[in-house]
């Protein structure tokens, strides 16, 4: 019986050992990836950087393109009129932060911050236009709140899938006509990326 006992505990020691042994998963500090983007300028994709301040904090950098295409109507010379497809698009860049409450390493974390949103583009509403005005200049700045899970596949590749919101200013300059409005701002994106 004390052999029995002897092998067993023998037997626990080295598999504790091994488990303690065994490599641990060395993950990056820095994230590059390229995204699928649907925000306020329409349909899109992007680029964003990411790197750790420390364990539980990262500071983030997206930024990219988004395009949409609006049906107005024309009041043009002569009495004619008729319905005009304008193309319109929105290059954005979001600088922010990112809290992920159980460390940033490990095969699935979740995470929550705040963004900065600032585009420029061109944009038009379903509205009437005289002569052909065309596309106006558009402008916005608001704050984003993000959330977003993030998946490490491996070493290097991380998959993340993000929902945000907020609140912001939507200006549109058409020649000298300005119309601001306080609009509720939205984004879902999808990116994939390496880390290293």
């Amino acid at each position: 019986m004390r052999y029995f006992v002897f092998i067993a505990f023998v037997l626990f020691a080295v598999q504790v050992n091994a488990q303690e042994s065994a490599p641990r998963k060395i993950y990056g500090n820095n994230i590059m990836s390229a995204s699928a983007v649907v925000n306020n300028g329409g349909i899109g994709f992007g680029l964003q950087y990411e790197c750790l301040i420390d364990k539980k904090t990262t500071f983030i950098l997206p930024a990219g393109v988004c395009f949409s295409t609006i049906t107005s109507t024309y009041s043009g010379h002569g009495g004619t009129s008729g319905p005009e497809e304008l193309q319109g698009e929105l290059f954005f860049i979001e600088p922010g932060f990112r809290y992920y409450p159980a460390k940033t390493k490990g095969v699935a974390r979740y995470c929550l911050g705040a963004n900065m949103m600032i585009g420029v583009g061109k944009g038009a509403s379903a509205e009437t236009y005289s002569n052909h005005a065309g596309l106006q200049t558009r402008f916005i700045f608001g704050f984003l709140f993000a959330n977003a899970i993030n998946f490490q596949f491996s070493r290097h590749i991380r998959a993340t899938l993000e929902t945000d919101f907020g609140l912001g200013a939507d200006n549109n300059y058409n020649k000298s006509t300005l119309s601001h409005t306080n609009s509720f701002l939205g984004q879902l994106s999808f990116a994939i990326g390496y880390r290293w």
